[in-house]
């Protein structure tokens, strides 16, 4: 009875461990100006040998100087002009990848139409597990694969001045 109390208790463990995913690109660097609209691909490729349902997240976040994620931002701590999860439109719905199955997902980016230059970053993450719930802790916690966007806008302003007239004395 003992092994199969541990047994059934160790099973979620032990199918969690063999569900083995990707996500191609790592990362993916945009640039940007405001109203454009550009769209780009992830491929999320199940290679484990069961099947697992996916669901998208999009986070803001900040990078260290290396380059590695310091922290998620909260969407309250962002407006919709500094804000590039505000930006960025994917397909959230949970999706089932049955083994060596690949799926292609559309990232569209509709940059707000008055957009603070900078760079901004954000985090897709595709998190696995029964409800969305817990395939968002797993991307909160670090334990889901992802892809970091990187995207810079310029400061395109152009300061003019205007002459009407001039008379020497």
């Amino acid at each position: 009875l003992i092994g199969l109390f541990s047994m059934f208790c160790l099973y979620p463990s032990f199918v969690h461990a063999g569900q083995k995913y990707s996500v191609t690109p790592l990362v993916i660097d945009v640039d940007a100006e405001a109203r454009d609209i550009t769209t780009k691909k992830i491929v999320v490729t199940n290679l484990g040998e069961q099947q697992i349902t996916i669901y998208p997240t999009v986070n803001n976040i900040s990078l260290n100087a290396g380059g590695v994620i310091e922290a998620f931002l909260s969407p309250a701590e962002s407006d919709r002009t500094q804000s590039l999860a505000s930006w960025i439109e994917i397909k959230r719905l949970g999706m089932d990848l049955k083994a060596g199955e690949s799926r292609e997902f559309d990232v569209t980016f509709r940059i707000n139409p008055n957009p603070v230059p900078g760079t901004y970053h954000a985090f897709i993450g595709f998190g696995n597990g029964r409800n969305r719930d817990e395939a968002e802790q797993q991307v909160e916690e670090g334990q889901a694969p992802g892809t970091i966007v990187t995207l810079t806008i310029e400061d395109k302003k152009v300061e003019a001045l205007s002459l009407s007239g001039f008379t020497v004395q």
